[in-house]
Parts: structure tokens; sequence; C-alpha cells
């Protein structure tokens, strides 16, 4: 969770010490629906729900902050932690907000020969060390690395 240096609304996570804050977010970002969720609840205890300001993209969203336009800024670890190291004087982390979800690459099930292909590419990724090599660039828990699999819904 970035915020402004010092953190003035003394935020504690995806939690009521947002309620009635400003808080910048990515269109269709999964964090987005965290932050949807909690407005019932600060109508529930009487406090005003947060606002949100959809940008495009992570540096519009750090903008905001900057700018003093938005309160807060809830996105992954590894946003947030280069944002801070961009702007040390001017951000900060306030809480390590973490969520366990897996990305995935989305393929239409009649094209199995296409989904081989891409299942191909990620299985030489993973087996590369590329991928571990990617999390330990951008600082990233290894713990994480989790070899590809394939998901079907109905």
């Amino acid at each position: 969770m970035l915020v402004a240096k010092g953190n003035p609304k003394k935020f504690t996570g995806i939690k009521t010490t947002m309620c009635g804050a400003a808080a910048a977010e990515n269109t269709g970002f999964v964090l987005l629906a965290l932050v949807q969720a909690l407005i019932p609840t600060c109508k529930a205890e009487g406090k005003p729900e947060p606002t949100l300001q959809l940008y495009d993209n992570n540096a519009n969203c750090i903008q905001a902050i900057l700018a003093g336009r938005a309160d807060t800024y809830v996105n992954d670890v590894n946003t947030v932690d280069n944002a801070v190291k961009a702007n040390p004087d001017k951000l900060e982390k306030a809480i390590a907000v973490t969520i366990p979800y897996s990305v995935g690459i989305a393929v239409p099930k009649d094209k199995p020969k296409f989904r081989e292909a891409v299942m191909a590419v990620m299985m030489e990724i993973y087996k590369s060390g590329d991928q571990a090599a990617l999390l330990k660039k951008w600082e990233l828990d290894p713990n994480n690395l989790k070899e590809p699999g394939l998901l079907t819904v109905n």
C-alpha cells in the first residue's frame, strides 16, 4: 500500500482505516475489488466510503499521490517498493498487502495445439531458471515460484 511520506492518514491495510480515503487504482486490477468491498463496512460503521480514482497505469496512480489527489495506491509489493525507491522523500509503503492469487494465460478451449505451445513455452521459462531469475531481479519472494499448470473452466 503506497502512501505519502509519513503515512498521514495512518493506513493499516485494506481495512476501515481506508474509509473516507481517496484510493488511486488501476482500471480492472484485482485489488480494485478489495477496496470496493470496504464500502458496505464503512457505511455500516457510519464512516464515509472510500472513493476510487481509476487510472490506466501505475505511473498515473503514483502521480495522483505525489500531486495530493489520492491518499493511497494499493498494488503489489514490487510496484510499491519501486515507487518508494524512485521517490524516497515523498512516498512510503504503509503496509505490504499480500493476497494469494495466480496469474494465467487464457486460451480458447477449441485451440488445443495453441494451448500446448503456450504450456511448452511456460515450462521452458520455468525449467531454464529464467522465471526464478526474474523474481530475484525484481526482489520478489522466491517462494512464489510455481511450476506452470493447466486450469480448465467449464
